[in-house]
Order: C-alpha cells, then structure tokens, then sequence
C-alpha cells in the first residue's frame, strides 16, 4: 500500500519533519536533521559509508542526518485502511555511521505501536523491523517512522522497502452460492502531479480475473501518465464489473530564486519566481506577485501552484557591513610641510586603495587637494575623502651675526624661509651703499664685498618677498660681522 516504498520515485509519495539537505563542508547532508534519496550514502555525506539499497542493488534509498531532537517524523504516510483487520507494517535500515546506530520506532496514527528498534552496528548491513497492527475502528491509519536517538554524532542511517501490508485470513467452504451483482469503483478522476504515482485499485469481492484496457490481468495498477484506464472484473467467473477513471499528470511550476547571496549597503536584489504554467504565488511576506524587490537579509521563499502542484525555492540574503573609518577632519598644512594619511588597522580581508590606486600602508601628502581612500570587500565599496588646504603660515627666521672668519663655524649668513614663494635681500653699509643682493632664498654670503671681507660691524638688512598664500611680506634690521 505504501506508494513510494522502495523511493524509485524520489522524495514523492511521503512527508518528513526533516528537510532536504542543503549542503556543506562534509557533502549534501552535512547539517543534522536533512535527508536525500541517493543510490549510495557516499553520495550525500563524505564520511558514510558505501553500499547499495536493498530494492535492487542499483536503485534508491532515503538517507537521514540524525537531528539531536527526539520525536521527529522521519518518514509519514496516510492510508485508508478497513476496520477490523490486521495489517503488517515493515522497513528495513540500515547505518551509515557505526559509531551512534540510530534508534527508531513505529507510531499509528500517534500512538508508538511495537519497541524501539536499533539498527545493526555494522554499517551497510539491511535489516527488517516490522509490525502488526489491529485496525480496530479506524478507516485511515497515518503511520510514521520516528527517531529517538537524540545524538547527532553517528546517528546516520538510510530506509528502503517500505511497505504495509493487509494480514488477509483465507477461508474455504463448500457452499451453493448465488453470486450477487457487485460494483467496481476506481474513484474519482484524479489530477497527479510530475513524478507521482497513483495505485488503481480493481479488487472486487469474490474477482476471479482482472484485465485493464492497458493489458495487464492484476487487480491493481500503478500509473503516472495521463489517460483514461478501464478495470473489467470477473465476480466468481461469471458477473462482469467494470469501471473507468481518467488521470491527469500536471507538471510542476519550475522556479529558482538563484543561489544564496549577499547586498551591499543600500542595494537591493530582484528575485524573480516567474512560471509560464503558475497560476498562484505565495511568497513569506505574504506577497501574491511573481516577483519582488528585496534590500533586506533574510531567508526569503515563494510557493509557486498551476491550481493542482505546488513547487518553491527559498534563498538566503546576507548583508554586507563595512566597518566605519575615517581620513580624519579637512584640514590645512604649512607647504611644504605634510600630513601623513594612514589606513586604518582592520583585517586583511577588507582591500584598501588610494586615489592614486596604490595600496601603501599610508600616505605623505605635501600639497593642496583632495585625497580619498576606498575600502572594499565582496564587491562592496566605501570611500572616504579628506580636503587639505594651504594654510597662510610661512615665515623667515633670519639670525642676526655670523663670524666669518674661516675656522669652519658660522662663517656664512643666510636665512631659513618656510612657505615662501619669493626671496629678496639686500644689505647695506653705514652709507647706505648695497654691499649684498640676492633673490635666492638659499643664499648664502661669506662677507665678502668687491672681492675682499668688510669690516666688522652691524650692517643693515631689509627681507622681502611673498608667501606661498600669495601675501608679502618685508622684515628690517641688523646683522652684526664679528671676526
């Protein structure tokens, strides 16, 4: 009765607590509590072991991460049952990792039915766990396989040839019996979708012989294609019945919301859940439309439905946050004086570059402008600028003697200007005669006057010129000659 039992058909057919595995560092199963069909365990984790399912050798299984919560619905299916009868509920498991064997038992319908089971500490090794149960008064019996072992370790494990069965009670009599008429019914029409599998069930009291307008002679038919089938029964050889039920495969809405993915401050990223066969969208926020804006993080998903099978997708956004930093206040510097930028001390993995595209730890800056540094990490950028200025801050400091007398110490005079664009000096005897001129502001003058040295004396001076800012400037005095 069970649909799917042998999982030849995917992840049909059946409902779980758990949830598809998402992938990670250890394969497609890495987080506890996620489960795949797979044909190999090795397939969906890289630390469980290699065998084959029990169906066949090369057919499905459904392969389980142990989550460390007990009572969790494993496996789920709903059957119509009839009251009053036995019926035999069985799986067989199989562990993937020896070193934590899973614990597992039976509920119907929410009640435990049998023990706890545990399966084989040897990995690989298929055995059965079965069950008999007295429907009693129920006419549908919702049966699921759930785990108690609550450590996640090694509590991995795979399921196949999931079954239940009617226990039927075989009678003989010898009697005269007038064979009543009987009605065969298949059921409604039925919509399936892509991958489903619907079982038509002929059986008949007292059918002798089947045939369906496919060919086949059993008295049930497993189908997944749309069409109409029709069920003949012969009632003790003699009484036909028959029936017909048509069957429709709609195929899914197919969507993608893409891989997970990050933003960037202030951006936002359109998520496009369109199906040319959707005719409803349902998405977290509630949202009806086949596409939406996001500029928040968060776990985002839709449900997308044609009216009969539902599909979806989730994704998960992240954001992106850079640090603050700072150049620091706009300010100004005495030229040729400078001002050292610095980047800030962050971690490597946050890529910094200078307006000059240069990557240097800092940055001696020596002229007027404006200077910006940009930070950048997954694409995101941040960039931050700092205006420096000339200030009108020059000055000349001019001593006032020198002693050149050719022992090697102050036998020169000249001047130290700072910030200055210009440079005149003169120097005049007691008559006021110009015995020194320059328009360097790196001069430098031994004494001497028409080529031999002046005498000792104080001699007068006048410094003019104009700063860097543009203003002018004129400083008068003495400078006294010692030998």
């Amino acid at each position: 009765m069970v649909i799917n039992g042998n999982f030849d058909a995917g992840v049909s057919g059946f409902s779980t607590s758990y949830v598809p595995g998402s992938g990670g560092a250890f394969g497609l199963l890495t987080n506890a509590g996620t489960y795949a069909v797979t044909t190999n365990p090795r397939n969906v984790h890289n630390n469980f072991a290699i065998f084959a399912d029990h169906t066949s050798g090369t057919g499905n299984m459904l392969v389980v991460n142990g989550d460390d919560i007990s009572n969790v619905n494993i496996w789920c299916e709903t059957f119509p049952v009839i009251p009053n009868t036995n019926y035999e509920f069985s799986t067989w498991v199989a562990t993937c990792v020896a070193s934590n064997p899973a614990v597992l038992q039976f509920l119907i319908n929410g009640v435990q039915v049998g023990s706890n089971f545990t399966a084989s500490l040897t990995t690989g090794i298929w055995t059965q766990f079965t069950h008999t149960w007295f429907s009693g008064a129920n006419t549908t019996a919702t049966i699921c396989i759930v785990n108690q072992n609550i450590v996640v370790s090694g509590n991995d494990f795979a399921l196949d040839d999931i079954s239940l069965r009617q226990i039927c009670t075989l009678t003989d009599s010898v009697a005269i019996t007038i064979i009543p008429p009987a009605s065969l019914q298949l059921g409604n029409d039925t919509v399936l979708c892509e991958g489903q599998q619907l079982t038509l069930d002929a059986t008949v009291a007292n059918g002798t012989s089947y045939l369906w307008n496919t060919g086949d002679t059993t008295a049930t038919l497993p189908v997944n294609s749309t069409g109409f089938y029709s069920a003949h029964a012969l009632i003790g050889g003699v009484c036909p019945a028959s029936d017909t039920i048509h069957v429709r495969v709609d195929e899914y809405p197919q969507v993608s919301l893409g891989r997970d993915t990050f933003l960037c401050k202030d951006a936002s990223l359109y998520l496009d859940a369109y199906s040319p066969v959707a005719t409803t969208y349902h998405w977290k926020n509630g949202s009806n439309l086949s596409s939406q804006t996001v500029s928040s993080p968060g776990l985002y998903w839709v449900h997308v439905s044609n009216g009969n099978c539902t599909s979806g997708d989730s994704i998960w956004i992240s954001q992106v946050v850079l640090p603050k930093f700072t150049l620091g206040n706009d300010t100004s510097i005495c030229i040729p004086d400078s001002v050292v930028l610095k980047i800030p001390a962050l971690p490597s993995y946050y890529h910094f570059s200078w307006y000059d595209g240069t990557s240097v730890d800092q940055k001696s800056i020596s002229q007027e402008g404006t200077y910006w540094l940009q930070m950048e990490d997954s694409g995101c950028i941040a960039r931050r600028s700092i205006v420096i200025s000339n200030g009108d801050c020059g000055t000349v400091f001019i001593p006032n003697s020198f002693t050149p007398n050719g022992d090697g110490k102050n036998d020169h005079w000249h001047v130290y200007p700072f910030s200055v664009k210009s440079l005149n000096t003169k120097v005049f005897n007691r008559w006021g005669e110009i015995i020194f001129s320059s328009d360097d502001p790196l001069f430098s003058w031994e004494g001497y006057y028409k080529g031999r040295f002046i005498e000792t004396g104080v001699y007068n001076y006048i410094i003019s010129g104009t700063y860097v800012s543009g203003a002018a400037y004129e400083f008068r005095g003495s400078v006294n000659i010692i030998r």
